[in-house]
């Protein structure tokens, strides 16, 4: 659940705004929008199933360098504390940042491709095996890494049953 909805339902809300785009090769990518400071995407009118959820805006708050697992955790927990959320990554792929494990952060790494079984991708990516050393070790292309925070808002409606 993301925003308080199914993926199928926040993607077709997306894809109304012009948010995901074909390639020449006929595959659909999204646009990695807001990706300037202070750019946000609104989605209107999300249901859940104890709740109606109006205007939610997204918003690119900051983007960051880090140069190390060290000031890349501290920088998630500040993030973190503040209710913000953190996708991080490279020139040609992000990660978001999903959980603590084990004194560590972990991501959730959507390219199974770079492992020989996607089975095991997958059952890594929901164990919280990739953590901030992982990240620097697979993503690092000796610049550091970008990590973007993102402000979520949104106006709850709480409704009323009958």
């Amino acid at each position: 659940m993301m925003l308080n909805t199914n993926a199928a339902f926040l993607a077709s809300k997306l894809s109304k705004q012009g948010y995901f785009e074909r390639d020449d090769q006929g595959m659909v990518w999204d646009q990695n929008k807001p990706f300037l400071v202070g750019d946000s995407i609104n989605i209107p009118f999300i249901i859940s199933n104890s709740k109606i959820v109006n205007n939610i805006k997204v918003q690119l708050f900051k983007k960051e360098l880090i140069k190390n697992p060290i000031e890349a955790e501290k920088k998630i927990h500040t993030v973190n504390r503040k209710g913000y959320h953190t996708i991080c990554g490279n020139s040609f792929h992000s990660l978001l940042a999903a959980g603590h494990k084990d004194r560590s952060y972990f991501f959730w790494d959507p390219d199974t491709s770079i492992h020989e079984s996607e089975t095991e991708a997958i059952r890594k990516n929901l164990s919280g095996e990739y953590n901030t050393s992982w990240l620097f070790e697979n993503y690092d292309e000796g610049k550091g890494i970008d990590f973007w925070t993102y402000r979520i808002k949104a106006h709850n409606e709480v409704i009323q049953p009958g």
